[in-house]
C-alpha cells in the first residue's frame, strides 16, 4: 500500500499548531504513557448498541484495584456502548471485562501497556482471555508508545507483528494494533501499514482553539486528514472527550455543560466510530498545569447523552 506522506514543512506545521491536542494523559503508569477478512476496517459493532467505546479505568481513587463486584456495578451503567477499551492486563481486568462483556453484551478492547516484554505481556493476554476471543474487538499494542518517546515507530512495529502471530496461534483472528495520537501517526504511516485498523487518539481540548460546539468537526478533519496520511485505511478514534473540570486551554473550557455540548457534537459527527475518554473519573491521577488541572476530570457526567 502506498502512502500519502506529508512534508517535513506541514508536518512541522501540523505540530507546533496540533500539539497540544497530541497531550497524553489517559494510562495508569506516568503521564500517558491475526487480521481480519477485510484488512483497514473496524470491527463490526452491535446494532443494538446506541454508542461506540469508552474507556474503563479498574483503579479506585488510592490507586489501588477495584474488585469484581465494583467492575461489574460500574460497567453496568455503561451498556449502551459497543465495546469497553482497557489499557493493561493488570489488576485482574482482563477476566473482570470478560465477565462484564458477557453479562451486559459487549466487546474489548484490550491493550497491553509495557510494550518491550510485549510477548510475556501478551502470553498473560491471552491465558486470562481463556478462549473467549468472540467477546474482543480489538489488541492494542500499546498506548502513545511513539508519541511519548518510549520506543520507536519502527520498534513498535516489529513489537505488533510478534504480538499478531503469538495471538493468531493462540486462535484470535481479530484485529491487532498500535495506538498512538493523530500527530504522531501522520508523522510516522508505519504505524498505519503495521495496524489492521488506524487507531488514533484525538483530544479537541487540547488543541486550545476549538470550543465545546466544534469538537466532533474538529474530530472529523482530523480523522480525513490521518485517512489520507494512511493511504486511505479505516480510522478509528480510539480516544476522546472533554473534562468537566479544569483549567480552561484558550477557547476549550472545562465544565459539565461543555463536556455535554462536547460529547453531542463528537456523536453527531462520529457516529460509533469513536471511543470515548473515559467512564468515570480518574481520581486516582495527579493533576498538573501541564494538563490544565483537568487530569482526574474526564469522567463523563451524564452517560446518556
Amino acid at each position: 500500500m502506498i502512502f500519502v506522506r506529508l512534508s517535513n514543512i506541514a508536518l512541522a506545521l501540523l505540530a507546533v499548531l496540533q500539539l497540544s491536542s497530541a497531550q497524553p494523559h489517559g494510562g495508569r503508569h506516568g503521564r500517558r504513557f491475526a487480521t481480519p477478512d477485510e484488512v483497514g476496517t473496524t470491527p463490526t459493532t452491535s446494532s443494538t448498541k446506541s454508542k461506540g467505546g469508552i474507556v474503563y479505568s479498574p483503579y479506585n481513587a488510592d490507586g489501588t484495584c477495584k474488585d469484581e463486584a465494583t467492575f461489574l456495578s460500574d460497567t453496568e451503567k455503561l451498556r449502551d456502548f459497543s465495546y469497553l477499551r482497557l489499557y493493561g492486563i493488570d489488576c485482574n481486568q482482563v477476566p473482570n471485562g470478560i465477565a462484564a462483556a458477557k453479562k451486559y453484551d459487549f466487546q474489548l478492547f484490550l491493550g497491553i501497556h509495557n510494550v518491550p516484554d510485549c510477548e510475556n505481556e501478551i502470553g498473560k493476554l491471552i491465558t486470562m482471555v481463556a478462549n473467549n476471543w468472540a467477546l474482543v474487538h480489538t489488541v492494542s499494542v500499546g498506548n502513545e508508545v511513539v508519541n511519548s518517546g518510549q520506543m520507536s515507530a519502527e520498534s513498535v512495529v516489529a513489537k505488533v507483528k510478534i504480538a499478531r502471530s503469538l495471538l493468531g496461534a493462540a486462535g484470535y483472528t481479530g484485529s491487532v494494533v498500535t495506538v498512538d495520537t493523530f500527530v504522531a501517526i501522520m508523522a510516522n504511516p508505519v504505524l498505519c501499514e503495521a495496524s489492521d485498523y488506524v487507531a488514533a487518539n484525538c483530544h479537541p481540548f487540547f488543541d486550545g482553539k476549538v470550543d465545546a460546539s466544534a469538537a466532533g468537526d474538529f474530530l472529523k478533519t482530523q480523522s480525513e486528514n490521518v485517512k489520507k496520511a494512511c493511504g486511505g485505511k479505516k480510522v478509528l478514534i480510539t480516544e476522546t472527550g472533554w473534562p468537566h473540570e479544569g483549567s480552561p486551554n484558550g477557547a476549550a473550557v472545562p465544565s459539565v455543560d461543555n463536556q455535554g455540548v462536547a460529547l453531542s457534537s463528537i456523536k453527531n459527527a462520529m457516529g460509533l466510530d469513536v471511543c470515548y475518554f473515559t467512564a468515570f473519573d480518574d481520581n486516582w491521577k495527579t493533576d498538573t498545569p501541564a494538563t490544565f488541572n483537568a487530569e482526574k476530570h474526564w469522567g463523563i457526567q451524564n452517560l446518556g447523552f
